[in-house]
């Protein structure tokens, strides 16, 4: 009888079977399912919308305007601040003599580096330029002069190999720049000293913070940290918690989006800022991944903690990250996003 009525329903029951395995993949519970992540995979954006108001908000110009401009150059911040940005990242080595300049990558041979040598960097205008491995100027970062770095390395247009008259500038150039630019109200230090030379950190925040104390600035200055050891070596430096673990997620598929949060280290540690790096080929689903970590940091964060994320340009992305409820987002367009956001109320 059983027989009987499998092969008489087999269609159905085959049908069946397929509903529920269908149902227990692309049911949105519990949120750390397979089910959620796929949910999550299909939608377009989520329909929460908590955008916080744009004068609270930091339009943050990744690099200055580096879209626009040569990343990391003062006509790079002009431009910044020029197409709506209110906040400001840049990227911060040491030299030999203690020179703390705006210069991406500490190490040239980092692979990261190596990519951006060749122009593989999407959206950015040019690419760094770097003496050739046989050359003997072909050295870290903290291995060089100020005066080496500067007659050595340098900026091309992404398809081109001609040297660009630009300058890297030092932190005190760029301070210097940036006295009485009225729409600044914060900038980002990304410390771009690596894991392998963590021990070096503190030496590099001490240095930081004396040419910031000898300025002044009137806006927020925030640390931003993505190597783990570093961020141990000198969070304790900076009690007052103007410091971010600027967290990146890892490779493969992530399904718990509050493991890799930030806002949690920042409420841990005492800090009151918060950022993550959006992924780019690693992670699975890089931009569903950013999305919901992004979601669950600004939950986390319930006005305790400034977050943002980035770098993001697209203008649809953008727009969801707004509504999300993030507090800031590192662009290469400062213009894009600010269009999204409104020019507060004066």
């Amino acid at each position: 009888m059983t027989r009987t009525f499998f092969a008489r329903y087999r269609g159905y029951v085959i049908a069946l079977l397929a509903a529920l395995v269908v149902a227990a993949v692309l049911l949105p519970s519990p949120s750390t399912s397979l089910g959620a992540y796929v949910y999550e995979l299909l939608r377009r954006c989520p329909d929460e919308s908590d955008a916080i108001a744009p004068s609270q908000f930091y339009v943050i110009g990744h690099r200055g305007a580096a879209g626009h401009a040569v990343e990391n150059t003062i006509p790079s911040m002009d431009s910044a601040l020029r197409l709506g940005a209110n906040a400001i990242e840049i990227d911060l080595c040491m030299t030999r003599d203690s020179a703390i300049v705006l210069w991406h990558d500490w190490m040239p041979d980092d692979p990261i580096a190596t990519a951006r040598q060749q122009g593989t960097e999407t959206d950015v205008l040019a690419k760094p330029l770097v003496p050739d491995d046989e050359d003997p100027m072909h050295r870290p970062v903290h291995e060089l002069t100020l005066a080496e770095l500067r007659s050595a390395y340098g900026y091309a247009l992404k398809d081109s190999t001609r040297r660009l008259d630009v300058s890297i500038p030092t932190l005190e150039e760029f301070l210097a720049w940036s006295t009485g630019k009225e729409p600044l109200r914060a900038v980002y230090l990304d410390i771009k000293v690596p894991d392998e030379l963590a021990s070096m950190g503190p030496a590099v925040i001490a240095r930081i913070e004396r040419i910031l104390a000898a300025s002044r600035p009137a806006y927020e200055v925030v640390y931003l940290v993505a190597f783990e050891q570093v961020y141990d070596a000198v969070e304790p430096m900076l009690p007052e918690g103007n410091i971010s673990f600027d967290r990146e997620p890892p490779g493969g598929l992530i399904l718990d989006p509050a493991e890799y949060g930030s806002t949690p280290t920042a409420l841990a540690r005492g800090n009151r800022h918060a950022s993550t790096i959006i992924p780019i080929t690693s992670t699975f689903g890089p931009w569903t991944t950013a999305r919901r970590i992004a979601r669950t940091d600004v939950l986390a964060s319930s006005g305790r903690v400034r977050f943002v994320t980035g770098t993001m340009n697209d203008p649809e992305k953008l727009a969801c990250l707004v509504g999300l409820g993030v507090a800031g987002i590192f662009t290469d367009f400062p213009e894009r996003l600010r269009r999204i956001v409104g020019t507060p109320a004066r």
